[in-house]
């Protein structure tokens, strides 16, 4: 199932894990830190309870050198990060509140880089 990355896809998504947990699962969510495009998702799922592990990309794709096939798309990537969850193998990364002074500092610089 894909869920597009703003607020429709965010909710589409949160409704599924709603169902999860009304049926008694306690629902984590596993995302890879991907520039800034997790951090809306993070944000979203974070301010709704959820509990978000963000993994490296560099782990991930280390992890995704263990297997045979070399191939890399959106689909591969999910599992390759779903099988860092499950086997317990994901390292939860610093993530400052994105609402946070230090947030807004990392995202100003990154614009800054943009201007000059």
């Amino acid at each position: 199932m894909l869920f597009e990355n703003r607020m429709d896809g965010f909710r589409k998504f949160f409704s599924l894990v709603e169902q999860f947990q009304r049926v008694g699962y306690n629902v984590s969510v596993t995302v890879e830190a991907t520039g800034h495009y997790f951090i809306n998702l993070y944000s979203f799922l974070r301010g709704h309870g959820i509990d978000v592990t963000v993994v490296n990309p560099i782990q991930a794709d280390s992890f995704r050198n263990v297997f045979i096939r070399k191939t890399k798309s959106n689909r591969r990537d999910s599992f390759v990060i779903a099988e860092l969850a499950r086997l317990g193998r994901a390292r939860k990364s610093n993530v400052a509140d994105p609402d946070s002074k230090i947030s807004n500092l990392r995202m100003l610089t990154r614009f800054s880089r943009l201007c000059f």
